[in-house]
């Protein structure tokens, strides 16, 4: 099929090359004095350049281009680039090394790749961190005021960073650590999650400097605070003023040093005379307080209002009251909205675990689902009635066990929407085993259970969330 015609004219002979921008011509004889041109015509019209897609298409594109095989593009760690301005590159640890490269294609990509890289950083060693507070600064010391955009760049792309990874081990480390994150807060101005390390307690100057930061209000989760109250020595609680400051805060997770039994009634705080001021976070749907029997924080959030709190990561202290331990009072102050509980004591040396207290059900009228630890179980059971019926419906353990199996039958018949139990350590044996080696230990626990509980119509469910070995 053809798709053009040609025809012929002569030219006069300049060059052995004739340029035509228009039209496109053949010469078949170049040798000839006065061999001419072909004139090649197409047959169609010329096809119409394609529109240009807009950055914000660009950045959908690159974003699923970046994305590794669990759908997660955010391990990333620093590394040295020469190729890079800054001699700075983040790099993904599991990912080929081509995401950086599309930074090097041309300026236009540049531009929309630069922000998806930053976005997440993970910083796994001392080293980095120093790197990447350092590049930083840097270009905020070079951002002047001609530009419309007040916070410099690469800072203002950042909004998740996760030093979770840090290992500080001597004071040496803490000091300096300590002051590269006081300097890189600031300068994070759109940070929505940060993870910070269990293996340092930040100090008051860092905190300072993260809840006076601007956009503290950005912040959506913060995770590993590690916190003592006990070290404090004068002025408001540190850890209570950046909480009140991060008032967009949606996920919060503190993890305390734990208390000794002998020195629980020499650490507690005093009683307050008043009602202290309130905590406005509206937006806080899952808190994490370990290891923590009370605290000012604890104290605050007592008397705050949390109208979106679900989930709750508690360290339970049986049935103490304040002021040795809070927890009995701040789930009987938020029990009414908490649908999903956790109970989980840090691993220590020396271990201590105390039961839930005795009212947990009553205290907690809408509650779901009920993680329970190893330690024993004594639960009142709820207040039963034709137009109330307790919702719970999932309950997890750890590991089978008689005491814990005959304290559930004795209040399972107040719970008539209970539907599963799921023992989280302990999978059910393949069906290949002897008989006996199913019968015995934990797995034999878990066939009485299965047994007892199937009068009730509840499942016995193993880590897997199986009701039974698949082979």
């Amino acid at each position: 099929m053809a798709s053009a015609t040609l025809t012929a004219s002569v030219y006069p002979y300049v060059k052995s090359t004739y340029v035509d921008t228009d039209r496109v011509l053949l010469r078949p004889r170049p040798y000839e004095r006065f061999g001419g041109y072909l004139i090649l015509l197409p047959l169609l019209p010329k096809r119409a350049p394609l529109p240009a897609l807009p950055a914000e298409v660009w950045r959908k594109i690159l974003a699923l281009a970046m994305e590794d095989g669990s759908g997660s593009s955010k391990d990333w760690i620093l590394k040295e680039s020469p190729q890079m301005e800054t001699n700075v590159k983040l790099r993904n640890s599991s990912s080929p090394l081509w995401k950086w490269d599309l930074a090097l294609i041309c300026k236009d990509l540049k531009n929309v790749a630069l922000p998806l890289l930053y976005a997440d950083v993970i910083l796994k060693s001392l080293h980095a961190l120093e790197k990447f507070t350092h590049l930083l600064h840097s270009s905020d010391q070079k951002w002047d005021s001609i530009r419309r955009i007040p916070y410099s760049t690469p800072g203002r792309w950042a909004q998740s960073l996760d030093v979770s990874d840090l290992e500080i081990n001597t004071r040496s480390e803490f000091c300096q650590a300590d002051g590269l994150l006081t300097t890189l807060f600031p300068l994070l101005p759109f940070l929505s999650r940060l993870e910070l390390s269990l293996s340092m307690q930040l100090s008051r100057r860092a905190m300072l400097s993260l809840g006076l930061r601007d956009g503290a209000q950005n912040l959506r989760c913060l995770n590993g605070v590690k916190y003592d109250a006990t070290t404090v020595l004068s002025g408001e609680d540190p850890l209570t003023e950046l909480v009140a400051c991060c008032t967009g805060l949606e996920e919060l997770e503190v993890v305390g040093v734990g208390v000794d039994d002998i020195d629980m009634s020499r650490s507690s705080p005093e009683p307050m005379d008043k009602a202290p001021p309130l905590l406005h976070l509206s937006h806080l749907h899952t808190l994490t307080i370990l290891a923590t029997p009370m605290s000012p924080l604890l104290l605050r959030l007592i008397h705050s209002p949390l109208p979106a709190l679900q989930t709750v990561i508690i360290t339970p202290y049986g049935d103490l009251q304040s002021p040795q331990s809070g927890i009995s009072e701040f789930l009987a102050a938020h029990g009414e909205s908490i649908r999903t509980l956790v109970l989980h004591t840090p691993k220590t040396w020396p271990i201590a675990r105390y039961p839930p207290p005795r009212s947990l059900l009553y205290i907690l009228p809408d509650l779901n689902q009920l993680s329970l630890e190893t330690s024993g179980l004594a639960l009142d059971a709820p207040p039963s009635s034709q137009s109330r019926k307790h919702p719970l419906a999932s309950i997890w353990i750890s590991r089978p066990t008689s005491g814990l199996r005959e304290e559930l039958l004795r209040i399972i018949s107040s719970l008539p929407n209970l539907r599963e139990v799921r023992a989280r350590d302990v999978r059910w044996t393949k069906r290949t085993m002897s008989a006996s080696a199913r019968e015995a230990g934990f797995q034999g626990e878990m066939w009485a259970w299965r047994r007892l509980l199937a009068a009730y119509k509840v499942k016995m469910l193993d880590a897997d969330g199986l009701e039974d070995a698949e082979c």
